[in-house]
């Protein structure tokens, strides 16, 4: 093959590598189960990026760091905090193409202070492969 057509073909390829990476994303999912047995429960995301979202069980993201506010919704019997003193916290999260990562709230019923949800941490309980892409 001559050279321009070297040319041609690879930057054909590099258009593609390109355009894969324009619509490379993660998931960033919340209504998996985590095992309770493991001191983890769910989490619901209001906010990515400071903007309000609606509730559902997994979000698409492009590949990069993202600020997310979670609220937690543990149910077990040894919390000893009302509904209205829980409270939601931040989480920064990079987010890897083609990876899913499931977000949990970590109790811990030794530190039971409302006072800013100091009796749970958000936490990334699974991570896995999985494919994505922002394609319309």
């Amino acid at each position: 093959m001559k050279p321009l057509g070297w040319l041609l073909l690879l930057g054909g390829v590099l258009t593609g590598c390109a355009s894969n990476q324009e619509f490379a994303c993660g998931v960033v999912a919340s209504g998996v189960r985590p095992p309770a047995a493991q001191g983890l429960y769910q989490v619901m995301v209001t906010h990515i990026d400071g903007q309000a979202v609606v509730s559902k069980a997994s979000y698409r993201l492009r590949p990069g760091e993202h600020k997310l506010r979670l609220v937690e919704l543990i149910d077990d019997p040894r919390l000893g905090v009302s509904l209205r003193d829980r409270s939601y916290r931040e989480m920064t999260l990079w987010v890897e193409a083609d990876q899913q990562f499931s977000l949990a709230a970590r109790f811990d019923p030794a530190s039971q202070s409302a006072e800013g949800g100091r009796y749970w941490e958000p936490t990334i309980w699974q991570q896995q492969a999985q494919v994505c892409s922002l394609e319309p």
